[in-house]
C-alpha cells in the first residue's frame, strides 16, 4: 500500500517532476500515467473524478499563469499551458485506465461514461477550490520533450 502523502509531500514531488520533465527523462509520459493509476483509490474515499483531475490541471496552469516570469510574454504563457495540459491528460489517461480495470474486477467503481454516475451521492475531492472557468486546457499532443524544448528556447 502506497503512503498517504500530504500537500507538502506533492508540492515536492511535483517540482521534482517538473525537472524531469524539462530535463526530457525517457518514458516520462509513464511516469505520468503512473501517477494517475495509483491516485484511483481516491475515487473509493473522495469520490476523485476524472472531471476533478482536467480541474486541477486547470488550477495548476491557472497558477503558474499568475507568476511574473510568465505572465509577462506571451508564447511563454501559451507553453506552459500547453506542458501542464499534456501533464494532466498524461496523468488523466492513467486514472481512466485503471478506473476501467478496477470495474471490471469489481461494482463499486460506476461508469464514467456517464458523468453523473460519478457524481451522485458524494461531494468532489476539489470542490471548494477556486473556478477556472474560461481555462482552455486543449487536447495533449502527447510530445512533451518537444514543449519543453521549446520553452528551453524561449
Amino acid at each position: 500500500m502506497m503512503p498517504i502523502c500530504g500537500i507538502s509531500e506533492h508540492t515536492k514531488y511535483f517540482i521534482l517532476l517538473f525537472d524531469r520533465i524539462i530535463d526530457n527523462e525517457p518514458n516520462i509520459e509513464d511516469t505520468l500515467r503512473k501517477i494517475g493509476r495509483v491516485h484511483v483509490k481516491l475515487y473509493e474515499e473522495y469520490k476523485l473524478t476524472i472531471a476533478d483531475i482536467e480541474r486541477l490541471g486547470e488550477i495548476v496552469a491557472d497558477v503558474f499563469l499568475k507568476l511574473d516570469g510568465i505572465r509577462q510574454n506571451k508564447e511563454t504563457s501559451k507553453s506552459w499551458r500547453i506542458l501542464i495540459a499534456s501533464i494532466f491528460d498524461e496523468v488523466r489517461v492513467g486514472y481512466e485506465s485503471e478506473l476501467r480495470l478496477c470495474r471490471r474486477k469489481s461494482s463499486n467503481f460506476p461508469d464514467f461514461s456517464n458523468p453523473s454516475s460519478s457524481r451522485n451521492s458524494n461531494p468532489s475531492i476539489l470542490e471548494g477550490l477556486p473556478s477556472t472557468s474560461g481555462s482552455n486546457m486543449g487536447p495533449s499532443s502527447s510530445k512533451i520533450g518537444d514543449i519543453c524544448q521549446k520553452i528551453s528556447e524561449l
